[in-house]
């Protein structure tokens, strides 16, 4: 099987990944794993894998060692799992294509995580608790030029320019009102809470953008810019 390009091992009650010794698979390329019982991430490490998929298994979480050396990844489909937080998705330098829909990832800082991967073009969050304000999207599309899509609907100019204006505009009026301020603040993601509780100076949102959703969650928030999609045909 050394000549092997693609795998389909869905619905198979497989536990463990090292198990399959896919090191004896030198050509592989696309390996589909979905309806399994993986709850690790592992055996992987000698793959130079384009898509994966790990939908609907028991994943909680991305190891340090999990993904390395995944170069060539362009997807990556690890949909209703149990992850919690995005660590250690950067070390895939090619992925285009995240579907991250149906898990338990609730803090808005994790999507910071995303920011390293410079090739990215979709990611889906979809029925993720940190969806439920829209304040990820806005978040995205500020950190993540290189994307098109998020959560299976399309990034136009208009909404990219109106939300790059908006924070243009209100790191102005913030300029202005910090000189006022004996002790400067400064917002990120760090200080995100103690900024969302109160810590921070209210600069209402211009009134053409003022309607986008998350758009007033976000400058409350006081942060400046700094479902599944089908598997690949193969």
């Amino acid at each position: 099987f050394k000549k092997l390009e693609v795998l389909h091992l869905g619905l198979n009650q497989i536990s463990s990944i090292s198990n399959l010794h896919l090191h004896r698979l030198p050509s592989l390329r696309s390996l589909f794993l979905q309806g399994n019982m993986i709850s690790v991430v592992e055996g992987l490490s000698e793959c130079k894998l384009v898509d994966l998929v790990l939908d609907k298994n028991r994943i909680k979480e991305i190891g340090p060692r999990s993904l390395a050396g995944q170069w060539t990844m362009k997807r990556l489909h690890i949909e209703e799992n149990r992850l919690r937080s995005l660590d250690h998705l950067d070390v895939m330098p090619s992925l285009e294509l995240l579907y991250l829909g149906n898990n338990r990832i609730q803090d808005i800082h994790e999507v910071e995580k995303l920011q390293p991967l410079l090739h990215l073009k979709e990611v889906s969050l979809l029925n993720n608790p940190v969806c439920r304000r829209m304040l990820h999207r806005a978040l995205l599309i500020l950190r993540q030029p290189s994307l098109n899509v998020i959560d299976q609907e399309v990034i136009t100019s208009e909404e990219r320019e109106a939300i790059t204006a908006y924070y243009t505009e209100h790191q102005q009026r913030q300029a202005v009102t910090m000189q006022s301020l004996s002790t400067p603040v400064e917002y990120s993601y760090s200080n995100l809470s103690q900024v969302a509780l109160g810590g921070g100076p209210v600069v209402r949102p211009p009134a053409r953008v003022g309607a986008y959703p998350g758009l007033v969650d976000l400058h409350w928030a006081g942060l400046s810019p700094a479902t599944s999609s089908q598997y690949p045909v193969v």
